[in-house]
């Protein structure tokens, strides 16, 4: 049947996969509208920041279904992206960033 992975979706940038955001990470992940996160695999992570409302997560075998959770308008998504990119510039994370488009992102994860 072959091997299956976590899927997430959200609204973000991606980091890249440099070792040294997980000393980072730590203060990071108190933020109360912004996350860091990882995607691809626990032994090759790639980071990226997303607002935590946007995140979603379904396991292996276990479907989530929306109603309007992915609904956003235009001027929603602009003022994500202007909050994500306040906070890599505040955090210096922007030597991480190598496309600064904020965007929606399908990924998974083989932890």
């Amino acid at each position: 049947m072959g091997v299956s992975t976590d899927a997430m979706i959200y609204f973000g940038v991606e980091l890249g996969d440099e070792h040294d955001l997980w000393e980072k990470a730590e203060e990071l992940w108190e933020h109360p509208e912004i996350d860091l996160q990882t995607h691809c695999s626990s032994d090759y992570p790639v980071w990226f920041v997303c607002i935590k409302k946007s995140f979603h997560l379904a396991r292996r075998g276990y479907p989530v279904f929306f109603e309007d959770e992915l609904k956003t308008s235009k001027e929603v998504e602009e003022e994500w992206s202007i909050k994500l990119m306040d906070f890599l510039r505040e955090h210096d994370l922007m030597k991480y960033v190598e496309n600064p488009k904020c965007q929606w992102t399908l990924a998974s994860n083989w932890s």
